[in-house]
């Protein structure tokens, strides 16, 4: 199933979110731009990344400062392989094309993993299912609208 800007918005507003959905001319397709577009502390970005844990598909969401881990991940996923997701697996698994990947999606078969610093800002930014859209949320309804397993995954 194809998801967009829009799709995060039905999700969203279904759980009684409150929320704030921005588009921009430039792309946001990096933490770093969209940081910068927000002009706002990179640690209020939040990267979702997708992995293949030997043959199946998680999430991560990290603090935009921060990279992943993969000993950590490896660990706590219990896998052999852990590729970094091709970007058609990606589209494929989630939806979303790569650049507006986000958490806010029904989908139980992917395990999504959620590092803690993420949730202690109080207010996070994610890719909203476009190359130049985001969407500001209370960190604390995370837990509430998504099935996060809280694990350290930084580097």
């Amino acid at each position: 199933m194809k998801r967009n800007t829009e799709s995060v918005r039905e999700f969203l507003r279904a759980r009684g979110v409150a929320f704030e959905l921005r588009t921009f001319e430039a792309s946001t397709h990096s933490a770093g731009a969209s940081a910068a577009q927000l002009g706002i502390p990179l640690e209020q970005v939040v990267k979702t990344l997708c992995f293949v844990a030997d043959d199946r598909p998680i999430l991560v969401l990290c603090p935009g400062p921060n990279r992943v881990s993969m000993k950590k991940l490896r660990a706590i996923t219990n896998c052999r392989k852990l590729p970094t997701a091709r970007p058609e697996q990606i589209e494929e698994w989630t939806g979303f094309a790569v650049g507006g990947v986000n958490p806010f999606f029904d989908n139980d078969a992917i395990s999504v993993y959620c590092d803690p610093l993420v949730l202690e800002q109080e207010r996070v930014w994610f890719g909203a299912g476009g190359p130049n859209a985001l969407v500001g949320l209370d960190a604390r309804v995370l837990p509430d609208i998504v099935q996060l397993q809280v694990v350290d995954v930084r580097e």
